[in-house]
């Protein structure tokens, strides 16, 4: 018969856990030290995981505790762990041993053998084994108790366990179907971190794995979700990783390297966090230590999911070991990842094997048309610029790199196909010439653009037109009407409501205004376009209002809302192309002053072609 009390202690947002002293089976009462000592670090590590509340050393170690169901109770404890140490001559033995108080299951258990002179470097391992397991293990046991319950019946953590588990199958629907499982989350709980962290994630996969034409709306929900989640849950190595990864996709590396040393610094002991952090640390040209975290990822996860080899065939593209990328790119199905066989084809291109390279270069192209393009066909060289603008690799010259290989295994690099990169040479690895003109211009429903030799290709967005117009009239003023056209006048006024309304409203578009201006400073464009939608809808209800008195007044003049709009089509603009192009973003921002008027001034000119 079940026990109530095990069901209440399930459903709650955190699971407790006991770890009992260790039994000193030496004989030796001397080494009583080492084996407390053990648990103490052992409790520490535990108490690292936001969803694992740890007994404390003071309560296991003041009271003989017995492991079974009136302790549980007593104390709200879910799990114990007990083990036993045992010294034999040189060598140590350590026991440890996972289970469930209420049923007796044993969740996991295992056998340590080392030289008493490595017990120091024995225990460390010990614990990254132990507290990984642990993760895992009691994640797994509790996410196959909220699969028997209805959705309603769902609490926050429980939210969290079955909504990550559908973005781990990583389609639209379960995306979708996750969204909802999340907000279900906030419902109970509105502050709940791991909820907006998973918001986040949902977002995320679909902006980097398969909605390339939602590409700005669902970046901007990942960054703002990430950051709600930041704001309730900074100290969650999940919650730190999430917007980590989401700001180095928006090529802040300097902030996302902040937010990913921390959550290792939260965690260093969780697997399926670690090949994340692995992977970002390769994106940011840091190849030995993603290797390093690669390497204990799979030691703490032997038996990992496939995509840990995505990510390792990453970081061994980051660090030029082509070997590696094939070995283990080849132990999966290819199909796991739309840009896995890219990545298969340039370390073929590289290795001089041009025939391999070709043969994954168009089962890429197959995907990439299947799931990215749904069957359409791409433009040329959109194959190409969807897997430069998904891997944001800080270093050019591995975004070169990236690019001149996958032109080896033979993937068209723009619309005109006529290539910017001309090697220099036929033996692979050479350096490029490459074409030194700056480009900016349209060409059919996309922008080519090119700036300090790289090329890249964008869908149209308003903010490309002024650019543009900007760069023609180098060093000159435009007025933000100019670059807006046409404004409604409102000279005649916006008749008030009467004069109490007519101060609020006054007062409430100052503060908005106000803010807007703040936003656009600090470059925040999800800010910025809620303010000036809050905005132009106060605009749009008085200029449709009648005044008490009949008086006119004007409240509000048409250059501040052309202003406002050309600055956020212009900053929107800007933030497109940093996600694939961040020198010429920077450029823009250092060289592009927006208000009343605006104006392109770069310090030293610069030559485009229009």
């Amino acid at each position: 018969m079940k026990n109530k009390n095990q069901e209440n202690k399930f459903s709650s947002s955190s699971i407790s856990l006991a770890v009992l002293p260790f039994d000193n089976f030496t004989g030796d009462i001397e080494h009583d030290y080492f084996s407390r000592g053990f648990v103490e670090d052992l409790i520490t590590d535990l108490s690292r995981f936001s969803t694992i509340n740890v007994i404390s050393s003071n309560t296991s170690f003041s009271e003989s505790l017995p492991a079974d169901i009136s302790t549980a109770e007593k104390y709200g404890i879910n799990y114990f762990l007990k083990g036993s140490l045992r010294k034999m001559g040189n060598k140590i033995r350590i026991s440890t041993q996972l289970f469930n108080p209420f049923n007796q299951n044993v969740l996991w258990a295992e056998k340590y053998d080392s030289d008493l002179e490595e017990i120091f470097e024995i225990q460390d391992s010990i614990i990254e084994q132990v507290v990984s397991s642990l993760s895992v293990k009691i994640d797994m046991q509790h996410l196959s108790m909220t699969r028997k319950k209805e959705t309603a019946q769902l609490e926050a953590y429980d939210c969290w366990l079955r909504g990550y588990e559908y973005l781990r199958k990583g389609t639209i629907k379960d995306d979708e179907k996750a969204r909802e499982i999340f907000k279900i989350a906030l419902e109970i709980d509105p502050f709940y971190g791991r909820a907006y962290a998973g918001l986040s994630l949902s977002y995320f996969n679909e902006w980097t794995c398969q909605l390339w034409d939602r590409w700005d709306d669902y970046i901007n929900k990942a960054f703002d979700y990430a950051n709600k989640a930041n704001s309730y849950s900074g100290n969650d190595h999940l919650v730190q990783m999430i917007l980590g990864r989401v700001l180095l996709y928006r090529r802040n590396f300097e902030l996302a390297s902040k937010h990913i040393n921390k959550s290792y610094e939260l965690n260093p002991n969780d697997a399926d966090c670690l090949v994340q952090l692995a992977n970002c640390k390769g994106l940011l040209g840091k190849t030995e230590e993603a290797i390093s975290l690669f390497n204990k990822a799979i030691k703490l996860n032997p038996l990992h999911f496939d995509w840990y080899n995505v990510y390792g065939a990453m970081i061994y593209y980051a660090a030029e070991d082509y070997d590696k990328l094939i070995k283990l790119a080849e132990a999966i199905p290819v199909g796991l990842s739309v840009d896995l066989a890219a990545y298969i084809a340039v370390a073929y291109a590289y290795k001089s094997n041009l025939e391999k390279a070709g043969y994954y270069i168009q089962i890429y192209k197959k995907y990439f048309k299947e799931k990215i393009m749904y069957g359409n066909e791409p433009f040329p060289g959109e194959a190409l610029d969807w897997v430069i603008a998904v891997n944001p690799y800080k270093k050019e010259e591995d975004i070169k790199r990236l690019i001149h290989g996958l032109k080896l295994a033979g993937l068209e690099s723009n619309e005109s196909g006529k290539s910017f990169y001309d090697k220099v040479g036929n033996n692979v690895g050479n350096n490029l010439e490459i074409n030194s003109a700056n480009i900016f211009r349209k060409n059919g429903n996309l922008w080519q653009i090119t700036f300090n030799n790289l090329f890249i290709q964008l869908p149209e967005v308003k903010g490309f037109i002024d650019i543009s117009k900007l760069i023609v009239n180098a060093d000159k003023e435009i007025h933000c009407s100019d670059l807006m056209g046409n404004v409604i006048s409102f000279d005649e006024g916006i008749e008030a409501i009467d004069e109490k309304a007519k101060r609020k409203y006054q007062s409430k578009i100052r503060d908005l205004q106000s803010e807007l201006r703040e936003a656009e400073e600090m470059n925040d464009i999800g800010r910025s376009e809620v303010i000036s939608e809050e905005l132009n809808q106060i605009i749009e209800h008085l200029s449709k209002s009648t005044g008490l008195k009949g008086k006119s007044r004007k409240l509000y003049d048409p250059s501040e809302k052309a202003r406002s709009a050309v600055t956020l089509r212009i900053k929107s603009a800007i933030r497109k192309i940093e996600t694939v192009h961040p020198s010429l973003a920077k450029h823009f921002q250092n060289n592009i002053k927006t208000g009343t008027y605006c104006i392109y001034s770069p310090e030293n000119p610069v030559k485009w072609e229009l």
